[in-house]
């Protein structure tokens, strides 16, 4: 039985969403929520495994555009990484941030995870 390729995707808030009084947990979910479909649906992973998984920082700015991904942990297959970076890049641009929140730029890490199994999604913030 061929074990088909799950993909998990978690992205992490590094600048405190949370800490800001005017947006609601509700609100700051529902944005994660946004974004991380926009990626999934531009995320081609490789075929590999057992598992994988390349952790890439970026920022999306008050307009939604994307700067500066990097790479901070490296996975053991280069073109993981690689694909990762071109999802969030085919992802963009994002919706404006909400002016409400007051933001010039949100910082994101993305874990880009790779699993032999059942296709799923965890999304955490903190």
């Amino acid at each position: 039985m061929q074990a088909k390729i799950a993909v998990l995707l978690l992205l992490l808030v590094a600048t405190s969403l949370a800490a800001l009084a005017k947006p609601s947990k509700t609100e700051i979910d529902a944005q994660l929520d946004q974004w991380t479909k926009r990626i999934r649906r531009c995320w081609f992973p490789p075929k590999c495994g057992p598992y994988i998984a390349p952790r890439i920082r970026f920022e999306i700015l008050a307009d939604g555009t994307v700067q500066n991904i990097k790479v901070e942990v490296k996975s053991d297959h280069g073109d993981a990484d690689k694909m990762a970076i071109e999802a969030i890049k085919g992802a963009a641009p994002f919706s404006p941030l909400p002016k409400e929140w007051g933001l010039k730029k949100v910082t994101l890490h993305g874990n880009f995870k790779i699993f032999a199994g059942k296709n799923f999604k965890y999304l955490e913030m903190d």
